[in-house]
């Protein structure tokens, strides 16, 4: 079920954030949140409160998230690896492969109980744009949020892949002639990712 979510207390979220700049951009943020745990969502709303993000829609599960999502214009989305009857990887392939998709480009945090290599192999290949271990903390929470925020990624689309650059010294190039022996496999043509009402996750 989705539900507008409550705001938090958010003392002290100045020492959190330090910069009252980036603290304005958070808190025009839209994001929705997706698990199967009451709990772990209402953690998730909390710690986004304290960092000054309240604009907070959470789903049960993925399939729910793809309704949502077709009439709450989120600017990213949180979402659990488990899920069903879709799972958090099919959800994200969903977004970004599927015609019927809400946001192709929308930005995504997966959430993971196992953050082995191949879990982040796959989540990266499938288009994620951040991993975050579970249970979460507020200074990992924070910096996956300043990184959406400050360098976000370019979008990528090719023949065999569709997502953010999978490259994270992408911005560091400056210039028209690039090796493509720096390109991850597929990513060869990128794009901005955040355009229309997402410019502000690109400052």
């Amino acid at each position: 079920m989705c539900r507008e979510a409550a705001n938090a207390d958010s003392n002290g979220m100045e020492q959190i954030v330090g910069d009252r700049f980036l603290f304005s951009a958070l808190a025009d943020l839209k994001v929705c949140v997706v698990h199967g745990d009451g709990e772990m969502r209402r953690t998730i709303r909390e710690e986004l409160n304290v960092l000054g993000v309240h604009q907070v829609r959470e789903c049960t599960d993925p399939s729910m998230a793809l309704l949502l999502l077709a009439e709450f214009e989120a600017d990213f989305c949180i979402v659990d690896w488990q899920g069903e009857p879709m799972d958090g990887l099919e959800f994200v392939t969903f977004i970004r492969t599927s015609d019927e998709s809400p946001d192709p480009k929308l930005p995504i945090i997966m959430l993971t109980t196992n953050a082995n290599t191949h879990h982040v192999i796959d989540a990266r290949n499938a288009g994620v744009n951040e991993f975050l271990a579970q249970p979460i903390t507020r200074r990992a929470l924070h910096a996956r949020l300043l990184a959406l925020v400050e360098n976000p990624r370019l979008f990528v689309e090719s023949d065999r892949y569709r997502g953010p650059d999978r490259r994270r010294q992408r911005r560091s190039f400056v210039g028209t002639h690039q090796r493509q022996s720096d390109d991850a496999p597929g990513d060869k043509q990128a794009i901005p990712a955040n355009t229309g009402k997402k410019e502000r996750l690109a400052g």
